[in-house]
């Protein structure tokens, strides 16, 4: 299967007011890379000491995969680490030597493989240590939804059913699941004669071929076969 980024959860953290949220309905292709950016956004630039966050998740939906991106600030001044146990993601910032100035911008992001269903990305109370705590904003957040867009299906009739080595076949799929209509078939190998979108001629016996379909929401399946 294809593993591309489709598509991308904003999670903003607001630190004037600490708003962290995903945004509501968010849908996805099934077996892709999911990229979950996060945001700091603020007027006044506040000198952290430290921050916590946490994040559930349905695991049978979403696969934690890795962490990238991260400010440099973070990186060159302090120790970040992301730990995943169970759907549940903990991020932890903890400085150095003194408390860090966090630029506005991409802080961190996170990235998920994507399986089936539907899943509640719910945010736990953020937790913060400020330098100035009578300058600390308050905490707030929000939560969102990330659905997995139906898989597609495919199912490939070979036309005669069997060839010799020197003979060629056509090759028929018929196409299911995902979201129709299907907007583009990209059939690769050889020299390829497609009848239809549906239906590829003058295929070579014992030769590997590539058939790539997208569904209207722009998810794409893809199937290696042969001839024989």
């Amino acid at each position: 299967l294809l593993a591309v980024i489709f598509n991308s959860v904003q999670v903003s953290a607001f630190f004037d007011g600490l708003k962290t949220y995903v945004d509501p309905e968010t849908e996805a292709c099934p077996d892709i890379e999911l990229l979950v950016p996060v945001y700091y956004f603020s007027d006044y630039q506040y000198s952290v000491d430290s921050f916590n966050l946490v994040l559930d998740y349905d695991p049978d939906v979403l696969k934690y995969d890795t962490y990238l991106n991260v400010q440099a600030s973070l990186l060159n001044f302090g120790i970040f680490e992301v730990r995943e146990v169970a759907g549940r993601i903990t991020i932890t910032y903890k400085s150095s030597d003194m408390p860090v100035k966090i630029a506005s911008g991409a802080l961190f992001s996170l990235r998920f493989d994507t399986y089936s269903g539907s899943t509640d990305l719910n945010w736990f109370e953020p937790e913060c240590i400020y330098y100035m705590p009578d300058h600390s904003p308050n905490m707030v957040y929000e939560n969102g939804t990330v659905e997995i867009l139906p898989p597609m299906y495919f199912k490939m009739v070979q036309i005669p059913e069997e060839i010799c080595p020197t003979d060629t076949a056509s090759v028929y799929v018929n196409v299911t699941g995902g979201t129709p209509p299907y907007t583009e078939y990209e059939w690769a190998g050889s020299s390829l004669l497609p009848l239809s979108d549906t239906i590829a001629r003058n295929l070579i016996a014992y030769q590997d071929y590539t058939l790539i379909v997208t569904d209207s929401k722009g998810c794409k399946h893809d199937t290696t076969f042969t001839v024989k």
